[in-house]
């Protein structure tokens, strides 16, 4: 393994236009030891979108409550956070690794932040894998989600934590040292 950034995002919707309501990036060194950790919560700037608050849960409320744990300080939208710029420039890492990693970097890229390395993306390389049918019908793998990969992989995964970024970014790296493992 590499030193490197995983991350996840948790949005206000698919489109790239849809706020960022959570982010978190776990940088971990070669052997997989957490460096440090970068976990925020933001308020979208348009209405809430009540499909991805069915999914993430991350409501006014709970944004509230998330933000008073660690007595935020910082930007209360994600596109105004000055120092998310800052966590992401770093020369030692060598690959930023997400399991949807094309959605999420997405987000990054309209902050200005973009990866000039490596990337990994645990969702594509575990497909041909984990080998999830898309239905009965169609014969082709789909993308699995994380709690799929990390059930054939025989990680923890406990569905009520989903969707909460940090939880993700933990399950995540997890995942990626079965691959990384598989590759060694």
């Amino acid at each position: 393994m590499a030193n490197a950034i995983i991350f996840d995002t948790e949005t206000n919707g698919l489109a790239p236009k849809s706020s960022v309501l959570s982010i978190t990036a776990i940088k971990i060194d070669a052997s997989g030891e957490e460096l440090a950790v970068f976990d925020r919560f933001y308020y979208p700037k348009e209405p809430y979108n009540s499909g991805a608050i069915n999914v993430n849960g991350l409501d006014k409320k709970t944004i509230d409550y998330r933000r008073s744990l660690s007595s935020a300080t910082y930007a209360k939208h994600f596109l105004n956070d000055t120092e998310l710029g800052e966590f992401f420039i770093d020369t030692n890492v060598e690959i930023w690794v997400a399991h949807n990693y094309n959605f999420d970097i997405k987000f990054l890229n309209k902050y200005g932040i973009i990866n000039h390395g490596k990337s990994y993306c645990t969702m594509l390389e575990s497909m041909d894998i984990v080998k999830v049918q898309w239905n009965d019908y169609y014969q082709n793998w789909k993308w699995p989600k994380l709690r799929e990969a990390c059930d054939f992989f025989k990680i923890d995964f406990n569905e009520e934590n989903a969707h909460s970024s940090l939880y993700d970014v933990r399950k995540t790296i997890e995942l990626y040292q079965k691959l990384m493992a598989l590759k060694s």
